[in-house]
């Protein structure tokens, strides 16, 4: 009698646990974007009022609310049209950029920001060396860059998609050339969360195909496979074994170093 309660009560905190994954499984499958959301709001919410802020490849400016308290511009190119790219999922719209221009010639002096921040946006640069040059030359000293960028992604924003990814050796081989000292390098996610991810786009990939057969058996077990099962595995799994090798993207982490006097 005994063991049957405990599997029992095992059975029905697993379930309470799959009802919970799937309440948040937009999250546990758009980790990658949830990771970077938190640790950006992060760094704006420890900034005082006098720090001036740039966010470099700015786009929708979803980051402006958490930076209001500081002087805080954007950069944007400003040429991608989500209307002409067949790989969008969703209309683009630019939020207000202070300035148009190409990322590696920002029109602004040396040393103009304390900090720098660069999501997602060097696989859209046909230049990114040059890129983490121009970076290096508008921080101050002592100025911060948050820089994150993917590992493997699908193309996205095309025509404008460039690169597969970078790795970890990327940041450590040319930060340093250009004048950063490398704080940290993370991943927010290993093998195991980018297979549930995968597995979410192959999901609706599914669905998509069987679009006129909405209350058809095969479709609810696609929901609750990909959608629900998936995310819940996988995301444990990625928090007991971390191959970062297979990640998605990184975020990073570094600060310029002061000039040495003339």
């Amino acid at each position: 009698m005994h063991q049957s309660h405990a599997l029992t009560g095992r059975l029905f905190g697993y379930v309470q646990e799959l009802a919970e994954s799937y309440k948040n499984h937009s999250a546990l499958q758009q980790y990658g974007q949830v990771a970077r959301d938190q640790w950006i709001r992060a760094v704006a919410a420890a900034l005082p009022a006098t720090a001036t802020v740039l966010d470099v490849g700015a786009g929708e400016t979803p980051y402006r609310d958490d930076f209001s308290h500081c002087q805080y511009k954007t950069q944007d190119f400003a040429q991608y049209d989500s209307a002409s790219d067949p790989s969008a999922q969703n209309p683009w719209k630019y939020g207000d950029i202070d300035y148009v221009c190409d990322l590696t010639d920002i029109p602004v002096p040396d040393g103009s920001f304390d900090v720098v921040i660069c999501t997602e946006v060097l696989e859209h640069v046909p230049e990114p060396i040059r890129a983490i040059a121009e970076l290096s030359r508008i921080l101050a000293d002592g100025g911060r860059l948050y820089l994150s960028a993917p590992m493997r992604s699908a193309v996205h924003q095309a025509p404008h998609h460039y690169y597969g990814g970078f790795t970890p050796y990327f940041y450590q081989e040319f930060l340093p050339r250009y004048g950063f000292t490398l704080d940290s390098i993370v991943a927010p996610g290993g093998l195991f969360k980018g297979f549930q991810e995968e597995c979410f786009r192959v999901g609706d990939a599914c669905l998509t195909m069987r679009k006129d057969k909405r209350d058809d058996v095969l479709n609810h077990i696609i929901n609750f496979v990909f959608y629900v099962l998936f995310p819940h595995i996988f995301t444990k799994l990625d928090e007991r074994h971390k191959h970062d090798a297979f990640a998605a993207g990184w975020q990073v982490e570094a600060t310029k170093q002061t000039r040495p006097s003339s």
